[in-house]
């Protein structure tokens, strides 16, 4: 029985699954809607984090947490907490939620111990998303032990 090509590439996706993509960020801040008014280079947000946590998001879903491990000489992201966690806005007009975005990542299964290799992120360049659209990019810094984003651009 002959097969073509699509029927043996379909069923090789069927074996395999397809790879889901999120959203890999640092934990939401919420800021002052004024505060982002005045948005200039420069500026500095500190996040209160001592370590590299980040969380994996797909439209308005926390999916998981991860965190940045070292195996030898190599770095890479695994995947500590499965939550289900609407990111829901602030009640109160006054305030808004942050989102700092290390760009996307492509996971099959989302499960305890995945790891991510750290060539599918690009800590270098930060996008500050405002309720879905980039407004800033930025990168990370150290103040005082604690990890911080910078602000590069105001787009």
């Amino acid at each position: 029985m002959n097969e073509t090509q699509a029927v043996r590439l379909a069923k090789m996706v069927q074996r395999h699954g397809t790879h889901k993509s999120y959203l890999l960020a640092l934990p939401l801040v919420t800021v002052q809607s004024d505060t982002l008014k005045k948005l200039s280079v420069g500026d500095v947000f500190l996040l209160g984090l001592e370590s590299l946590e980040l969380i994996l998001i797909d439209k308005e879903t926390i999916y998981a947490r991860v965190v940045l491990k070292k195996l030898r000489s190599k770095h890479y992201l695994e995947l500590i907490e499965l939550k289900e966690e609407q990111s829901t806005s602030s009640k109160r007009k006054k305030h808004v939620n942050l989102c700092f975005s290390c760009g996307e990542v492509k996971i099959q299964t989302l499960k305890i111990g995945h790891t991510i290799e750290m060539t599918q992120v690009d800590l270098a360049h930060i996008n500050v998303v405002l309720e879905n659209k980039n407004i800033a990019v930025g990168s990370l810094i150290s103040v005082d032990n604690e990890i911080a984003v910078k602000i590069d651009k105001v787009e």
